[in-house]
């Protein structure tokens, strides 16, 4: 499913307009209308608004994944930093983002590795 239309999908699950939403968003009804329409992509800014304002992954609105609340984590290197990133600041069972990443962190430590890992 497009960008475009899991707004509009996310938009009519939530019950709100067009107007409602552009209001929440604090951007024009417009903005939202040619966004819903494919004439126009949201910015990253606007981007992560809309994923946090309806507590989805961008993943899942960039069609990225199918779950709302899936989120994908990966490793990003820097020489010889190894960070892991995650792309969720709010995770099921009430864990906060800080948590996911200790909890990810913990287990790279204890040599645990996932799918998709560049080697």
């Amino acid at each position: 499913m497009e960008l475009n239309m899991r707004i509009i999908e996310l938009r009519n699950e939530f019950d709100k307009t067009q107007t409602q939403l552009a209001d929440d968003l604090d951007i024009s009804r417009s903005t939202i209308a040619m966004i819903e329409s494919g004439e126009r992509k949201p910015g990253y800014d606007l981007l992560l608004k809309i994923a946090d304002y309806f507590n989805v992954s961008t993943d899942y609105l960039l069609g990225r994944v199918e779950d709302k609340n899936a989120y994908i984590v990966r490793e990003v290197v820097d020489g010889d930093n190894v960070e892991i990133e995650a792309d969720r600041r709010v995770y099921p069972d009430g864990l906060t983002h800080e948590q996911v990443i200790k909890i990810l962190e913990d287990l790279k430590k204890m040599g645990f590795k996932w799918e998709g890992k560049n080697e």
